[in-house]
């Protein structure tokens, strides 16, 4: 009994110590990365340029990245694997950049990536077109959010709910101020400073189904 209400007492305060989150614009500042913090932005996994010059670096393990600045910018990383149950020697991986413009709406957030700047790499060993690099362009809309401190190890982490509300995986805090690149568009602009829009961009669901078409062709 003992064993079971120490257990329920531990479950309660770390759920309370999470729901007491802070919602101060200011506190969102920084780098934020998942698990080991293997995962970060700032340059140290992707170098964006065209297709053919873009440039990744795989890190150790998977894991999520998000960088804010106070004036409204920030920076994404995300690395992920996706299993096949059919054929589990065919395990998808995706590592995808971008950056762009944040603003608060209400409780939330929303993240207006740079339409020119982002780069995602697809590696699928069964499929037809094994290794892709192309545009990726992905607004996300954050229900929620809130910067709390972890009761076991003391670290400020970022609390993010998607479009749904499920909980991202928590961020803890690593760099302070941010370690970004450039906070303005780095690719697809002509002489003249205008962006072009002739770029087919793709989600991760409509590239995944892409790859498949090819691979089934």
């Amino acid at each position: 009994m003992r064993f079971t209400l120490a257990a329920a007492a531990l479950l309660a305060s770390l759920f309370s110590a999470r729901a007491q989150t802070q919602n101060d614009p200011a506190s969102i500042e920084g780098t934020w990365s998942s698990g080991t913090g293997a995962v970060s932005t700032g340059g140290q996994i992707c170098i964006p340029g065209t297709l053919e010059t873009t440039t990744f670096t795989y890190p150790n393990n998977t894991g999520i990245s998000y960088s804010f600045t106070t004036d409204g910018h920030f920076e994404e990383v995300l690395y992920r694997y996706k299993s096949n149950a059919t054929d589990p020697r065919c395990i998808t991986g995706f590592i995808s950049w971008q950056h762009g413009t944040y603003t608060f709406e209400g409780d939330g957030l929303k993240l207006t990536p740079f339409e020119s700047d982002g780069r995602i790499q697809v590696q699928d060993p069964c499929a037809a077109v094994t290794n892709q690099i192309t545009y990726y362009n992905q607004i996300m809309t954050m229900k929620n959010w809130g910067v709390s401190i972890d009761p076991l190890t003391a670290r400020y982490t970022l609390n993010l709910f998607g479009f749904d509300g499920a909980p991202v995986p928590p961020l803890y805090l690593i760099a302070r101020p941010p370690n970004m690149l450039p906070t303005h568009t780095l690719t697809g602009t002509n002489s003249t400073g205008q962006t072009s829009t002739r770029r087919r961009r793709y989600s991760v669901t409509s590239l995944l189904k892409r790859l498949a078409n090819a691979d089934s062709a």
